[in-house]
């Protein structure tokens, strides 16, 4: 009977977790980025993505920040992003190292593509 009960709690630990990360995740404002750099950057792009994702990801309004690149273009970066709201998106491009990534960037890419997304509903594990 000990061990129904410490899995009835586990259980319910479980579900009450995954329902607040899923009401936290609504009307976030995510943004797919995807940069593909010239010939002879793909490195220096890639080492910029990574230094933003560092720092953009320590920002109290970043839920998520994802590195990729595309398994057809593998020298394309692409950053998923989920900010809290807008405030939180509008905050991160104010920040000093999010416009230290734009600068490193500058004559780097030949294709900087950014699309933003409402978030409607996230689940997850």
């Amino acid at each position: 009977m000990k061990h129904l009960k410490t899995i009835l709690i586990a259980i319910s630990l479980f579900y009450s977790m995954n329902s607040m990360a899923q009401k936290k995740m609504e009307g976030a404002i995510a943004a797919i980025t995807e940069i593909t750099p010239k010939k002879g950057y793909e490195a220096a792009v890639l080492n910029a993505a990574k230094t933003i994702q560092s720092e953009a990801s320590k920002e109290p309004g970043c839920l998520l920040f994802s590195l990729t690149t595309k398994k057809e273009a593998p020298d394309t970066v692409v950053l998923f992003e989920i900010f809290k709201d807008e405030a939180a998106l509008a905050t991160h491009k104010e920040q000093q190292h999010t416009k230290e990534f734009g600068k490193q960037l500058e004559g780097k890419f030949a294709e900087n593509k950014v699309t933003f997304l409402n978030t409607v509903n996230t689940l997850h594990r």
